[in-house]
Formats: C-alpha cells, structure tokens, sequence
C-alpha cells in the first residue's frame, strides 16, 4: 500500500492557486477515476482509495493549513499503518520553472513550508517528492504572495499537460518503485518547451 499526499490549502479562495499544484493533481486523478472524496481516517484528511495495478493506494489532501502538512501526514502514516517508505508527496516548487516535474528523494525543503512541516514531524527528508514547477516570478512580486495568486491565462491553457504528466510519473512510482522509475526515465523531470508557438511536455 501506498500513501499519496497532494499538498495545498483548504477553502475556497485558495482553489486553483499555485501553491496547490499538489492538490490539483490529486483532484484530476479521482475525477478521472469518476470517484469522490470522503474521509476515513482519524486524520485531518479527505481520502480516496484506489488502485494502481495490483497496488492499493491511498490518497489524501490534508485540510490543515499547508504549515501544518506533518501533522496530517503523521496522523496519516500511523492510521494506516505505512512507513516513510509508502509515502509520496505532490506538490508546488517555486525553484522549479512552470510546467517543469522533477520526481526526487532525500531532499531538503527549499523554502517550502509544507515539506518543512512533514520533515520535521517525519524527522526525516528521506520520502518521494513529486514537485511541480511554479517558477519564474515576476521580480516585483514577493514569493509568499506569488505563490497564493492562481495561474495565469496562458498557464492554464498547458496545466492539464502538466497535471496529466504529473499522474504518469506516479503511476510509473507506484508500479515500478522509486528506484526503477528513475532508472527509467532518467533523471525523472519533464518540462514544458516551446515549439513553434505551442507547448509540449518533452522528458
């Protein structure tokens, strides 16, 4: 069994903004299993249930704050009884140019508040992170503010691409494991790139 987290903020007015990429993703993997979210652990959590092949996964999108992501995730942990090895993280990643997807593990936070919080509850980095770029922010805006703005025009129009990227890597994680994922596929990021005035993911 696998524990697949999507990182992001609960409410409203948060819905569709960058910093929860990991959210979105999440959301167009049940909506394309034409499932609903519910809640069955005795964790701060909406879960679904599905299965990737012959692996069960469990999927969750806390409903703490993001600064509070560890608890959830913990809690989480615990309830189904997984280690750090069953859990991977989906996510926003500001170091990260839009539309970029980079699969690491063992890594350090990089300013991100959420991974901060699950590393300290954790008191370890050494889980699979699944970092969806965000980057690229106009200079005269701070990070924090960037971050809870929603896309732009242009980006939406390539954030399907980009979400449906993101599902194959994790289903090449879960079927495969880390290791062989990444043997697979490299270094495991993909990217968006320009051709001739269109957008494409390229690995």
């Amino acid at each position: 069994m696998k524990l697949l987290v999507g990182l992001g903020n609960p409410g409203r007015e948060y819905e569709n903004t960058r910093h929860n990429a990991g959210f979105c993703v999440l959301e167009k993997i049940v909506e394309k299993e034409d499932g609903q979210w519910g809640s069955e652990a005795k964790a701060n959590a909406l879960i679904y249930r599905m299965k990737i092949g012959s692996e069960e996964v469990i999927l969750a999108l806390p409903q703490s704050y993001m600064n509070l992501s560890g608890e959830v995730v913990s809690d989480l942990l615990r309830w189904f009884k997984l280690s750090n090895d069953d859990l991977i993280i989906v996510h926003d990643e500001l170091d990260l140019p839009f539309g970029t997807i980079q699969v690491k593990k063992g890594i350090g936070p990089a300013g991100h508040n959420g991974i901060k919080s699950i590393i300290q509850k954790l008191g370890t980095q050494d889980f699979i992170r699944v970092r969806i770029g965000i980057g690229e922010t106009e200079k005269n805006i701070p990070s924090e503010k960037f971050v809870l703005e929603k896309f732009t025009d242009s980006e939406q129009k390539t954030l399907d691409k980009v979400y449906e990227s993101a599902r194959e890597k994790i289903y090449g994680i879960v079927k495969y494991g880390y290791s062989e994922f990444i043997s697979k596929h490299n270094s495991g990021n993909s990217r968006l790139e320009p051709n001739s005035g269109n957008s494409k993911l390229v690995d």
